[in-house]
């Protein structure tokens, strides 16, 4: 696991090893020169399937990290990054096995997490294997998606809140979306 900082508009880049810290990384969130999250996973051994769900911090641009965040359940990542305002981060998390399901949100610019649970709102309950949820967007602070998507036979959904997270109605659509990136406040796209 690694981690790539330049100083000089991408014309070279310095590497940091995090492997002695994270088993992977997906998604990286800088607000400042120095300070920022990465997200990912831990694995005491090599073997993703016993994976936990990670956040990593810096304030230093980038040449230590703290763990500010580790989930207690196996099979899982944080996966994408949204952030609507300043010092407000939403993390998806993407879980392979049996469970609630929940995403994770900072109001503390990642110091402090607090799982939010949307397991309650989904189309198909209990979640089963094979249920993930992966990109994850807030055009505000209080309004965002969800989305999930599927290897068994629920569709692939968005899910919708008005309330930080703290309540969700599902969204059909066709396919997994794994990232949001909202422009302005009308204008958002997914992939």
């Amino acid at each position: 696991s690694f981690v790539y900082r330049s100083g000089d508009y991408g014309q070279s880049w310095q590497r940091f090893d995090m492997g002695a810290q994270a088993f992977g990384l997906v998604d990286i969130y800088f607000w400042s020169r120095d300070s920022g999250i990465v997200v990912g996973s831990v694995d005491t051994s090599t073997n993703a399937i016993y994976a936990n769900a990670a956040i990593f911090r810096t304030t230093n641009g980038g040449f230590t990290w703290q763990q500010v965040y580790q989930s207690q359940l196996p099979e899982e990542w944080c996966w994408k990054i949204s952030v609507p305002s300043s010092g407000v981060f939403y993390v998806a998390v993407e879980q392979y096995s049996p469970g609630s399901r929940y995403i994770l949100k900072s109001m503390d610019f990642g110091q402090t997490w607090t799982e939010l649970n949307y397991t309650n709102y989904m189309i198909t309950t209990p979640p089963t294997n094979g249920i993930v949820s992966q990109g994850i967007g807030f055009r505000t602070v209080n309004e965002g998606w969800v989305a999930i998507s599927s290897t068994n036979a629920i569709s692939n959904s968005f899910y919708h809140t008005l309330d930080g997270g703290l309540s969700w109605s599902p969204q059909n659509v066709e396919f997994g979306i794994n990232r949001f990136r909202f422009i302005n406040d009308s204008t958002g796209y997914a992939s």
